[in-house]
């Protein structure tokens, strides 16, 4: 009996061809048509250079989106940061979204620096897999995400920084 053929979908692999997936932030693999992210470029630079290995490994991809929000508090925080100056430049991002990997975060809501509360609008991608690219279902290229206020039927226009806006 033949195998299904094996696809790499952003951190995690299909063997469906034309399947459908919802996700949360961009595809590792970066091909919607007609679409562009600084920090993906940054990312798949960085990692093909320095961890060839892992370049398409979900958990590495997710851990420098973290290390952005690092850098960018880091960054707020003054010359000489202490904890309490990286808390606090963290708690001032009212739009973080990692170069636009992912939908933006608004984190002067979340008060303690841990976990932010669930912002409204909130934003998925719907995908569709057809061959080697990805295909937004619900959306028009360039846009990749679908947003909806909290108990809206109806969707609404993507918060400023959203990738594909």
């Amino acid at each position: 009996m033949e195998q299904p053929r094996q696809r790499h979908c952003g951190g995690f692999m299909t063997s469906q061809e034309n399947s459908y997936y919802l996700i949360l932030y961009l595809l590792i693999t970066h091909r919607f048509p007609g679409f562009f992210v600084p920090g993906l470029k940054t990312y798949l630079a960085a990692m093909k250079k320095y961890q060839p290995k892992y370049v398409y490994d979900e958990v590495a991809f997710q851990g420098w989106q973290s290390a952005s929000l690092l850098a960018t508090g880091l960054k707020g925080a003054g010359k000489n940061p202490t904890q309490l100056s990286l808390i606090n430049a963290v708690n001032s991002l009212s739009a973080f979204n990692a170069g636009g990997m992912t939908t933006p975060v608004n984190w002067t809501s979340s008060g303690s620096g841990h976990n932010p509360p669930i912002t409204y609008p909130t934003c998925s991608a719907y995908i569709q897999a057809k061959g080697t690219q990805f295909y937004s279902v619900f959306t028009k290229s360039p846009k990749v995400f679908l947003c909806f206020n909290q108990n809206s039927k109806n969707p609404v226009t993507a918060p400023a920084g959203t990738p594909g806006g």
